[in-house]
């Protein structure tokens, strides 16, 4: 076997792989013999009939084909030891000749990427101060934490935004029922599209025991083709309506919710979460500014087939968001009348950028060896298990199971990485103390923490 090596541009080596006369000769028969083995031929046992008779059935290229499989896979494993070539992915085959036979593999190697003074890229900081955080914002979440704990109770009123509805539903397209719901319950929220849009407003307003007839367009874009583009002609009656009668926001209220003696305890921890919230999205805005800054000056190259697996990851990506909306990628594209192709040409640049980035990623992890020790997953392991309390045990056991610990590593990996970011991006802007420096994380305090902390000191 003679096998030449060329380099070529994107990152990609050529084989050229010349196979001896005897070696081609000993796997057309051994191909022949698989073939004999898999098809009945009228006068010979299962692999027993000669190369000829089976080349006469087969024909010369199904032989040809069926050796080829079996050896090139052989010969390129060979060429590759030979050559010291690391491929990161499959090798195209092309035949070049078949006397003697000559194949030439494309062969896919590891990108390069050259980063460039990235520590010089400098992203301006938006502070986020304690008193930014919008009374809005708290009485928000004030007022979803007591809806959370309300009870529905009988209304005699007009229907309006956030009711329960019991309702009864006939909708008819061209004399046909194609909607129908007996004393269906029904939350009213404005601006939702089932079954259809504009259905809530229609019905907004409504009294129990009022009944309404209107029509409306189904778009043509719809899960259920028997209602795409057809207009519907709805009969509705309101058998029965429910509010949210939600708890009073007093001290009581506030030690439902978690270990607060206080409404004004509550409301601090609020303002807490959503100014840690802000911390983090500023920082995460900052990291991903140097992030975007370092990919458009970095020089990267990489191999054809990598954006390929990139494209494919992004139409799987694709197929499971329509399939939320209850299509099969096939049927969503014949509704649009779209090929695969054409959309796998509208997602390449976007999954080019993504590669270029998340390659960039790579590079600047490996150049600031950024890793993360077993010490550290476990302390993690360790923090989380505790804030559970009576269970901290049970769920201590839970997290060091494999799928869990590649978790808590990747997202700890992550956070290292964006902290790395931040630091760089900030540099001539922090003035704080090292203390300051080192109480400013990515961990963001959320509301269940609330109760993860009551169950917890419950178990102490």
């Amino acid at each position: 076997m003679k096998v030449t090596t060329e380099k070529v541009g994107n990152c990609q080596a050529i084989l050229t792989i010349e196979v001896e006369e005897e070696r081609v000769k000993k796997s057309l028969k051994e191909g022949a013999r698989r073939i004999s083995k898999r098809t009945r031929i009228r006068g010979f046992r299962a692999g027993r009939a000669p190369y000829h008779i089976v080349e006469r059935m087969v024909g010369k290229e199904a032989v040809f084909d069926e050796a080829l499989e079996e050896l090139s896979s052989q010969v390129y494993r060979e060429a590759l030891e030979e050559s010291k070539l690391e491929p990161i992915d499959r090798a195209e085959m092309e035949v070049v000749s078949r006397e003697p036979l000559t194949l030439k593999m494309t062969v896919p190697l590891k990108p390069e990427v050259e980063l460039g003074d990235y520590q010089s890229i400098r992203v301006e900081p938006q502070e986020a101060k304690v008193e930014d955080v919008e009374d809005k914002e708290v009485e928000e979440v004030l007022t979803a934490l007591r809806e959370e704990r309300g009870e529905w109770v009988p209304m005699e009123r007009e229907a309006q935004k956030g009711d329960l509805l019991t309702l009864d539903v006939e909708g008819r397209a061209d004399g046909e029922r194609v909607v129908g719901a007996e004393e269906g319950e029904y939350i009213l929220r404005l601006g939702a599209e089932v079954p259809v849009k504009g259905f809530p407003e229609m019905i907004e307003g409504m009294k129990p025991g009022e009944e309404r007839e209107f029509t409306l367009p189904y778009p043509v874009i719809h899960p259920n083709a028997d209602l795409a583009g057809r207009k519907v002609e709805f009969r509705v009656r309101l058998l029965g309506l429910k509010g949210k009668h939600l708890p009073p926001l007093d001290d009581e209220f506030a030690k439902t919710v978690g270990d607060f003696e206080s409404v004004k305890e509550l409301r601090e921890r609020v303002e807490s979460v959503l100014q840690a919230r802000a911390e983090t999205r500023e920082r995460e805005r900052v990291a991903e500014g140097v992030l975007t800054a370092m990919t458009e000056q970095a020089k990267i190259a990489y191999p054809p087939a990598i954006l390929e697996r990139e494209l494919d990851s992004m139409i799987k990506d694709y197929a499971q968001a329509v399939a939320r909306q209850g299509f099969t990628l096939p049927r969503y594209l014949e509704v649009v009348g779209k090929s695969e192709e054409e959309l796998r040409r509208e997602l390449r640049p976007q999954a080019e950028e993504r590669l270029k980035k998340a390659l960039v990623f790579s590079k600047f992890t490996e150049n600031e060896g950024i890793a993360i020790k077993d010490e550290e997953v476990d302390r993690e392991v360790d923090e989380i298990a505790d804030s559970y309390g009576d269970q901290a045990e049970e769920m201590k056991k839970a997290l060091l199971s494999p799928e869990p610990q590649r978790s808590i590593r990747s997202r700890l990996f992550s956070q290292k990485a964006l902290e790395r970011l931040v630091e760089i991006g900030t540099a001539t802007h922090e003035k704080e103390g090292e203390e300051e420096k080192k109480a400013t994380k990515f961990k963001v305090l959320t509301l269940e923490d609330v109760e993860k902390e009551k169950k917890s000191k419950k178990g102490g």
